[in-house]
């Protein structure tokens, strides 16, 4: 038997979230997109970070190795 203990519970009054199209503002974008060059920049950045905790973690880092892979990478994508 998988009764709960507690009372039975109501579905939610509360309006269900719709999408942007829906709402007609399709353009809009609540959440910031970066590039992934600040994106893996940023992450290097922190990785060489002093007071953080990059040099810890990661023991060795090929810093121009990921560049020129997110600049190949980049290049393709260009030439679709």
């Amino acid at each position: 038997m998988n009764r709960s203990a507690g009372p039975q519970q109501r579905a939610s009054t509360r309006p269900r979230p719709t999408s942007r199209a829906k709402r007609g503002n399709a353009n809009v974008s609540l959440v910031k997109v970066h590039a992934a060059r600040d994106r893996l920049e940023a992450a290097l950045a922190r990785i060489v970070d002093p007071k953080g905790e990059g040099a810890r973690a990661c023991l060795t880092v090929y810093a121009r190795y990921c560049r020129l892979t997110d600049l190949s990478a980049a290049r393709r994508t260009l030439a679709r």
